[in-house]
């Protein structure tokens, strides 16, 4: 690709990238071919025609994670058993609302426009976040990001004054997006390894991000061999092979919200299969977009620690956006 195509194309990240670094891309690429992984949700299938990766001499360039596809006609097509899939879960959501009553309803509104509340938000995401997300990412910080940083520096608040966890060896994350949070875990809350589960066509944005701020030597790609300086191994749905009761904590934040409620009970059965007694769990997702946050199977045997909204919720243009954080301690009783 020309340099005046590169420049002239909007990019979300323009990362290093070594000759090692594009010959594993090319081999993870070539495995995910004869890999068979978990099929993504209607949502992601659509949105993969978004995602685009370009090298030039020692830099990549990605798109996709924010720089989202939004014409219609240009989205991936999905085929006649997904559109039916999606009428079904739109239906069966519309009647379990009826049915469940009250925990359908969105919790009351903290504030209102007047109050002035978005915009003490915003003042304290700049006072409190943005000179800390700036030592984390150094040169790696981009200012138009700011508040996705913030969001995710302010649940890493949230787990330093409400766990109290005896060991902190490892941790997993499912759809961990550019890798940030799991690097901030790392930074700030210490941990020694992170297990990393998202989609093929995610991957690689991860992959690269983590490799900028760690070292190419800390990530390893799903299919490569772990090392003694592996620090943040990526797995494909369907695919991570831990040991049960293996994990100090795990963590969904804001993916559970673009999946299917059939995907998430599953994601469920594996934070339960994976997480040690006493373990915990935060979940950062919308109350109301392709899944809801309503149906989520929670365990009926499971200490609440929180469960409130995000600090996020409703500040943007649209007040409906909802978002909710709830953490808590996992027990030994299953799901």
């Amino acid at each position: 690709m020309s340099k005046k195509k590169l420049s002239s194309e909007k990019w979300d990240f323009k990362l290093p990238c070594s000759d090692n670094q594009w010959k594993r891309f090319c081999e993870f690429k070539y495995y995910i071919k004869k890999s068979r992984s978990n099929s993504p949700s209607v949502y992601w299938k659509k949105r993969h025609a978004s995602f685009n990766i370009k090298r030039d001499k020692k830099f990549v360039f990605i798109k996709g994670l924010y720089n989202r596809q939004t014409d219609k006609e240009a989205l991936t097509p999905v085929s006649f058993y997904d559109q039916v899939f999606e009428w079904f879960e739109k239906k069966k959501n519309s009647i379990s609302r009826r049915l469940v009553g009250k925990k359908a309803i969105p919790p009351a509104r903290l504030f209102d426009k007047r109050s002035g509340y978005v915009d003490r938000l915003n003042k304290r995401y700049n006072q409190k976040f943005k000179k800390e997300s700036k030592l984390l990412l150094g040169q790696y910080f981009n200012s138009e990001y700011a508040d996705v940083y913030a969001k995710l520096l302010d649940c890493i608040e949230c787990l330093k004054n409400n766990v109290d966890l005896k060991s902190r060896n490892s941790f997993l994350e499912i759809g961990p997006g550019n890798g940030v949070f799991a690097y901030f875990l790392v930074k700030k809350m210490k941990f020694k390894k992170a297990y990393l589960i998202d989609l093929p066509v995610m991957i690689p944005t991860c992959f690269f991000w983590l490799s900028a701020l760690a070292g190419e030597k800390a990530v390893i790609l799903p299919g490569e061999r772990i090392t003694p300086k592996t620090i943040f191994s990526l797995y494909l749905p369907g695919k991570i092979d831990l040991p049960y009761d293996s994990i100090d904590f795990s963590a969904n934040i804001t993916s559970f919200q673009e999946m299917n409620h059939s995907i998430v009970k599953d994601y469920f059965e594996l934070i339960q299969k994976l997480t040690k007694p006493k373990g915990y769990f935060l979940c950062v997702n919308r109350f109301e977009k392709t899944t809801s946050w309503w149906r989520y199977p929670w365990p009926k045997k499971a200490k609440t620690i929180i469960e409130e909204e995000d600090l996020s919720s409703r500040t943007s243009s649209k007040m409906n956006k909802i978002i909710m954080r709830k953490l808590i301690k996992l027990t030994s009783a299953k799901f």
